[in-house]
């Protein structure tokens, strides 16, 4: 370490002479000054070493310093961030297609069966026979076993492709997207007093996410039995059972989003609303409805997702 000592012919800048066993380090530029009683303006004091030295920084050199550590953090920060966009990147392109999935998501199906206790509790929600069949609802237990091996390339089957990653027993509920294939698996926690009464099937600790291959979170698109009679799209809150028994109930296509976050999802809606308008032959005279939960308006949280899907769908009534 190289080090310039001052004297009285060259006096210490901190102390203007007062002192002359003062040294500067001329890597850090930093000067180790005894004065006590030294004030400079132009200096910054940062401390003191074991010799007891105060230790005074030049103030431009100090800023100049703190400029160029603040330049290379927020150079750091933008390389994690690239980092992790990267990593985000490489994961969804490594996610199944929404045919893939569907595939391996009714090979599990075609493995369970629903009992009579949970396609009772299905009945008293008012979901008809026919729908509980159509829908391909199943019961599981946690973790529930295959008796065959389905890729764990699906969000949501364990690494030896031979368990489901449902950590309770309750209804398994496949979703469906504006093509009638099956985006991923949830499951109604029938368990008493459970706060989360549905939840995804997933294995993001491994990097197998269920979001779609976008990158945004699925949504449901359940269509009526038959024809509409008016162009006319609906949208609820939630994937499970709402939007199907409002699509029954009214007769009209339904989109749902889990708690209503349709503002996760822009690209699924517009899609579906395109598929949905090809579908049955309609014009841009198609009307979009929000219904609401009871209750949804003075809730804040709520109040700024729907304002979210407004956003996406401006003639939204």
């Amino acid at each position: 370490m190289d080090w310039i000592r001052f004297n009285r012919r060259t006096p210490c800048p901190v102390c203007q002479g007062e002192r002359s066993d003062c040294r500067q380090n001329t890597t850090t530029g930093l000067v180790y000054c005894r004065s006590h009683e030294a004030n400079p303006v132009d200096y910054l004091y940062r401390g003191q070493d074991t010799w007891g030295f105060n230790i005074w920084a030049n103030k431009a050199d100090a800023e100049e310093w703190a400029q160029q550590n603040r330049q290379e953090w927020q150079r750091e920060q933008q390389r994690q961030r690239d980092l992790e966009q990267q990593q985000q990147r490489e994961q969804l392109n490594a996610l199944l297609s929404i045919p893939e999935r569907d595939k391996v998501i009714r090979e599990i199906l075609d493995q369970l069966t629903l009992s009579d206790a949970h396609r009772e509790i299905l009945r008293n929600r008012g979901i008809s026979d026919r729908e509980i069949e159509e829908s391909n609802y199943r019961s599981v237990k946690q973790w529930q076993k295959l008796s065959s091996p389905v890729t764990n390339e699906l969000s949501g089957v364990k690494y030896d492709g031979l368990s489901l990653i449902n950590h309770t027993d309750g209804i398994l509920i496949p979703i469906p997207n504006e093509e009638g294939l099956y985006t991923h698996l949830r499951v109604n926690d029938l368990t008493p007093g459970t706060e989360n009464k549905y939840y995804p099937l997933s294995s993001s600790k491994r990097g197998v996410k269920y979001h779609l291959p976008s990158g945004e979170q699925p949504i449901a698109v359940y269509l009526p039995q038959e024809a509409p009679q008016k162009p006319i799209i609906g949208f609820t809150e939630g994937l499970e059972y709402k939007p199907l028994l409002a699509s029954s109930n009214v007769g009209i296509p339904i989109i749902g989003a889990s708690g209503g976050n349709f503002g996760s999802s822009p690209g699924a809606i517009e899609a579906a609303i395109a598929s949905i308008k090809e579908r049955y032959g309609w014009d841009e005279n198609t009307q979009f409805i929000l219904y609401a939960d009871a209750g949804a308006i003075i809730n804040g949280n709520v109040a700024i997702a729907y304002s979210k899907l407004g956003e996406i769908v401006p003639d939204l009534t």
